[in-house]
């Protein structure tokens, strides 16, 4: 399979979970009030591209220089696996219910999560570690709220 056609796949199996989850009910598993969206949102955010991007970038990790070329080797297979799995999700996981896929999915991500915290514990210190399980662990935040977001009716946030 080409990387375009593995590519647009993986968009599609996106778009489509995007549409089955925001026409879940509010609260069920994951956060009060956020149903499954927020559930696959906070196993999403440990990706390994995402992980490494946030140790690399964000200043409250603490990341030494002599650190990242350790963790990318460790997450570099990890990136790897994910991008197969989700091909193979792709190709036919959840035997075309796209619930069953979502779920699958889920379950993808979560176990994912649990990779990357073990394979980057080896090369962070167990201060750095607790930090990026507590970032990993909070919700993420509501559209229209973050960096860079506009306030209520498009004005800009406070302070402009």
């Amino acid at each position: 399979m080409s990387f375009l056609k593995a590519a647009a796949c993986a968009a599609a199996i996106c778009l489509s979970t995007v549409a089955v989850l925001e026409s879940q009910p509010p609260g069920g598993p994951g956060f009060p009030g956020g149903g499954m969206v927020h559930t696959i949102q906070k196993a999403a955010a440990a990706s390994p591209d995402q992980v490494f991007a946030m140790l690399a970038f964000d200043e409250k990790f603490s990341v030494t220089d002599e650190q990242l070329p350790g963790l990318r080797e460790a997450l570099r297979p990890l990136y790897f696996e994910q991008r197969q799995s989700l091909a193979q999700l792709s190709l036919g996981g959840g035997g075309g219910n796209p619930q069953a896929m979502v779920q699958a999915l889920v379950q993808q991500q979560i176990k994912m999560r649990d990779k990357v915290l073990a394979a980057v514990s080896k090369t962070l210190t167990a201060d750095q570690v607790a930090a990026l399980k507590a970032a990993l662990d909070q919700p993420p935040l509501p559209p229209g709220i973050g960096p860079g977001s506009a306030g209520p009716r498009g004005e800009p946030p406070a302070g402009f």
